[in-house]
């Protein structure tokens, strides 16, 4: 929607026919988009500004978990490589 309201704007400016064409279009486009998202808002019994930040938290959990898996695939490897370089001492405690 911001996009067709920057290309509105700018259109907005000019003074060619096919200009003010193409900025009643994209005012249609967008006003259509309002449309789409009112009815679902309605069929979904919730706000798009609240599905949004649901998205947005779904979405940083994820990330979250992904880091968390990193950094542990990165620990494992740097405990196996100090494990393989330092040399293996037996003891014997005979008394």
């Amino acid at each position: 929607m911001r996009m067709l309201e920057r290309q509105v704007k700018s259109s907005n400016k000019s003074t060619t026919i096919e200009e003010r064409r193409a900025a009643k279009e994209y005012r249609r486009q967008q006003k259509n988009c309002k449309t789409d998202l009112e009815k679902l808002e309605q069929e979904a019994g919730v706000s798009i500004a609240e599905l949004k930040r649901t998205q947005r938290e779904i979405s940083g959990r994820h990330g979250r978990r992904a880091g968390q898996a990193r950094a542990d695939r990165g620990l494992t490897g740097l405990v196996v490589s100090i494990a393989r370089s330092t040399p293996t001492v037996v003891c014997n405690s005979s008394t």
